[in-house]
């Protein structure tokens, strides 16, 4: 889109300035430069974690002088480290944020509801499969501003992400005031055991499949059961989310690959995966291509507070079942590649 508003009419005069002051908020909110400031914040946080991720331990091996000396930035982190694993520190103002909807009429963004949630009990949302970034878990359900408070009624939306986040400056508590919490299982539980009517939205992917995340019609995801075995201890409903398009909104992804003994290193401090994707598409911003979510009816389960695992393999396979029902249904429409869409798990 044209900012046309920043041209001035032929023959006016120099002087005449006053039809600046005459911009709407909400034309000016709907320039496509807002969504892609918002995505160089989101791509900033994104990438001042890599490097925040990486240099610490490089710092610590190679020059341990200077390195100690980032050993402050996580003293923030320990001082508040129970707030991720306690429900977290959701802000209403942020996720209020009218801003936010140019994220959503970027791509765009939509969201296919195909069943209600009634209010009274919580819920488990596992979407699939984990993009390289999921930015339509904001617009769809944790910004207020659109459709997250109006397409669930009554049921707050949370999610659970990487303890690590929790670690780096800035983003911690930017990814806390969104609603974030830590995926540690006392966490889950804290949120999945507080009062009813919440929605918890949780990756089972997690950051490991990012290295199986191609532009194309195929789409791949891991096979994890942990959410299943929480939802069966508290006999919380499992809802199957499934995204599509989201893929395709990067045309390339790099993965830089640190060696021994960094890596080990890394993987000892923060638990997480070592090689770091880069992403491309409009150079380091996603492209505009289509992101439509779909959200299933919820699986009931029933309550077991030590289940077997052929219980757990039980409704992990009902689980995913109507994941693929999901799929199947909704590629034709939703998804670029149409009928030529797979889904595989590994």
């Amino acid at each position: 889109m044209k900012a046309e508003w920043l041209k001035f009419p032929k023959n006016q005069d120099a002087k005449k300035f006053g039809h600046f002051a005459k911009i709407s908020i909400k034309k000016l909110m709907n320039e496509d430069w807002v969504a892609m400031a918002v995505l160089s914040f989101f791509m900033g946080l994104y990438f001042w974690t890599m490097v925040f991720t990486i240099c610490i331990p490089l710092l610590m091996f190679f020059k341990p002088q200077i390195g100690m000396w980032f050993l402050l930035f996580p003293c923030w982190a320990y001082y508040d480290r129970k707030t991720p694993r306690t429900g977290g520190r959701k802000s209403k103002w942020l996720c209020n944020l009218k801003v936010f909807n140019s994220l959503r009429d970027y791509f765009p963004i939509n969201l296919i509801k195909t069943a209600d949630l009634p209010e009274g009990r919580n819920y488990i949302l596992a979407h699939y499969p984990h993009s390289m970034i999921p930015f339509n878990i904001l617009p769809n359900f944790l910004n207020n501003c659109y459709k997250g408070a109006y397409n669930f009624p009554g049921i707050e939306m949370q999610y659970v992400t990487s303890d690590m986040i929790f670690i780096i400056p800035i983003v911690r508590d930017f990814i806390l005031a969104l609603g974030g919490c830590s995926c540690f299982e006392s966490s889950f539980i804290h949120l999945l055991k507080s009062k009813p009517s919440k929605g918890i939205i949780v990756v089972p992917g997690g950051a490991s499949e990012i290295q199986y995340t191609k532009p194309g019609s195929i789409y791949t995801i891991i096979r994890r059961k942990g959410f299943v075995r929480l939802a069966l201890a508290t006999g919380t409903p499992i809802v199957p989310v499934f995204t599509f398009g989201e893929i395709n909104t990067w045309t390339k992804l790099f993965i830089i690959s640190i060696g021994e003994p960094v890596r080990s290193i890394v993987r000892r401090i923060f638990k997480c995966p070592v090689d770091v994707p880069i992403p491309l598409g409009r150079v380091l911003l996603p492209k505009k291509i289509p992101v439509n979510t779909v959200v299933g009816a919820p699986i009931l389960v029933p309550k077991a507070e030590n289940p077997s695992k052929e219980l757990i393999d039980e409704y992990y396979n009902m689980f995913y079942r109507a994941l693929q029902d999901l799929f199947e249904k909704y590629k034709y429409d939703h998804d670029i590649a149409g009928g030529k869409a797979k889904l595989i798990m590994v």
